[in-house]
């Protein structure tokens, strides 16, 4: 039997992921300004050309591969509306934590694409701040949701907590990425969580009233 033929789509799909497997090695390896679409192309087996007509700039590559690495961050996130909002945050910052200490090419080069958004005239720039705003904007729907259904202590800021956990979570990856035998990776786990729950309002304890015994007159 014949093999199978395949498609114009197929072809472009694969030469897509091609293109953008090459380029989170590359960026992993030697950064951003070290790696130009000729390289990426040739990495992949390809031409510059073929990097330009699929993306057209550095910048747009590094879009998609932005956008690619939150995917993957969230891929295994509980999906039951009715999930307690605090137990997903805190899955979302599991999964995070999870995917820094595989060390992985990924989320190396994740790390490598924020960074280089750092100079005020960074052509990456537009593309974190979108991606940022977007996970800060997920997280902080959660708190606001949390605070609907009062399982989230209504004096929580919303913004500020999302701004405060992304630092830590950023934080914790860049410090693990440059030196990991200084980050023990089970206690930032519990300090990180500790921090997420701690939006949470405290138990209401009960008491019970004690009825005093009178003693029967013999």
């Amino acid at each position: 039997m014949p093999p199978e033929r395949r498609t114009q789509a197929d072809r472009r799909r694969d030469a897509e992921r091609a293109l953008l497997d090459a380029a989170t090695r590359l960026f992993a390896q030697r950064g951003i300004d070290n790696t130009g679409l000729a390289d990426i192309g040739a990495a992949a087996g390809y031409s510059r050309g073929l990097v330009n007509h699929h993306f057209g700039t550095k910048a747009a590559l590094v879009e998609r591969l932005a956008g690619d690495s939150q995917k993957s961050v969230v891929r295994t996130l509980p999906t039951d509306a009715q999930s307690d909002p605090v137990d997903v945050i805190v899955a979302i910052a599991n999964a995070y934590l999870d995917t820094i200490a595989d060390d992985s090419i990924d989320s190396r080069a994740f790390f490598v694409m924020w960074g280089a958004s750092f100079p005020s005239d960074s052509p990456l720039k537009p593309v974190f701040v979108v991606d940022d705003m977007r996970f800060r904007a997920a997280i902080a729907t959660l708190v606001r949701s949390g605070q609907d259904a009062g399982v989230v202590s209504p004096a929580a800021d919303p913004q500020a907590f999302s701004v405060a956990l992304v630092a830590m979570l950023r934080g914790i990856g860049g410090q693990y990425l440059v030196s990991p035998e200084a980050v023990d990776f089970a206690s930032c786990r519990d300090v990180v969580v500790g921090f997420i729950r701690s939006i949470a309002p405290p138990a209401k304890t009960t008491t019970t009233s004690r009825t005093k015994r009178t003693k029967e007159p013999t």
